[in-house]
């Protein structure tokens, strides 16, 4: 009888853990929305994630995950963004993460990959020294 509460026990844990992870605690890579998603135009409020390090946009359709790549070569371009900043971003879009194309603030913008979907920082010399911490 007890090894069988011990099962159920640790079965319901199990069960517990499998269902306690989202779709967004899955590792989502910039490459992945570009080859799954549609581009499109969307206007919003940039926000940091609850993880103080990525940048998501907030927008009357939701909140979505932004994949801007290497930190590295945003600063290189002089590109900042600003919590709370107004922000025009396009780009592949699927589900709730955004692979910008381009992204337009008051004050700045940049562009990330092209139409096709490449990223433009494998043209530079970025893509030899590439960053272990990207976005």
């Amino acid at each position: 009888m007890k090894k069988s509460i011990r099962l159920f026990i640790a079965a319901a844990l199990l069960l517990s853990v499998a269902a306690c992870k989202t779709p967004a605690q899955e590792e989502v890579k910039g490459k992945d929305v570009v080859a799954s998603g549609t581009v499109q135009s969307l206007s919003g409020t940039l926000q940091l994630a609850a993880d103080g390090h990525d940048w998501i946009l907030i927008t009357p359709q939701g909140d979505y995950a932004l994949h801007l790549g290497p930190k590295e070569y945003r600063d290189s371009k002089n590109f900042v963004m600003t919590i709370g900043e107004k922000a025009e971003i396009r780009g592949f879009v699927h589900k709730k993460h955004i692979a910008p194309i381009s992204i337009k603030t008051k004050t700045a913008s940049i562009d990330l990959r092209t139409e096709e979907g490449k990223s433009v920082w494998a043209k530079t010399n970025f893509s030899q020294k590439k960053s272990k911490n990207t976005e």
